[in-house]
């Protein structure tokens, strides 16, 4: 009974806490570890990570997925200029980071990419970091100011749209009254003419 709770624990362990627990032991230190600052992580060899690592925590050997759950959660890949191995880093995830810090760390979204989006652009001047879950205050601050300025938009279209059609329905009035006035002088017109020829016809 105790074995199966220990291997639900496991599972139920989040890809950042199974990468740490990987680079915390020192048996996998050839194939994968932190750098030397420990604020990021060096792969350094890819087909023994695949074959060994993967499978024993995350039961799989596909080195896009593990490199695809990397990008998910923001991290960036490092230029290495030793060429040694493959280099990844993020913003929090280090060496000292706590448990229960990892556990606060959220993966990218389109929420964050607003939050990104608005943060570069100094909307928000204080914003915290988008991967902690405290941030659920401001991220909805985010989207009501987006939801403003898409109200806003919509308005000015709306107001655009308004003033089109007026002009489209003056143009409509003016082109019918033209077409009127038409109307009514080739009328006189052709009744001239039928006046000549009667007179032509008694000269």
């Amino acid at each position: 009974m105790k074995r199966n709770n220990l291997n639900k624990v496991k599972k139920d362990k989040s890809f950042l806490l199974k990468l740490f627990d990987i680079l915390s032991d020192t048996t996998y230190n050839d194939i994968i570890h932190w750098n030397l600052q420990g604020s990021g992580i060096i792969i350094m060899d890819i087909e023994k990570l695949s074959n060994i690592v993967l499978p024993k925590f995350f039961i799989h050997k596909n080195y896009a997925t593990f490199t695809r759950q990397l990008n998910i959660y923001g991290f960036s890949k490092n230029k290495n200029k030793l060429n040694e191995g493959e280099g990844y880093s993020h913003e929090i995830f280090n060496k000292n980071i706590t448990k229960e810090e990892i556990k606060k760390i959220k993966r990218k979204n389109k929420i964050n990419k607003y939050f990104l989006d608005y943060n570069k652009n100094n909307l928000n001047k204080n914003l915290t970091n988008n991967y902690y879950e405290d941030n659920e205050k401001d991220i909805i601050n985010i989207l009501l100011l987006k939801y403003k300025e898409n109200s806003e938009l919509l308005e000015k279209l709306q107001k655009e749209y308004e003033e089109i059609k007026f002009i489209n329905q003056t143009s409509k009035e003016k082109c019918s009254k033209i077409q009127k006035e038409f109307n009514e002088q080739n009328i006189i017109i052709e009744k001239i003419i039928k006046k000549e020829n009667n007179l032509n016809k008694f000269l």
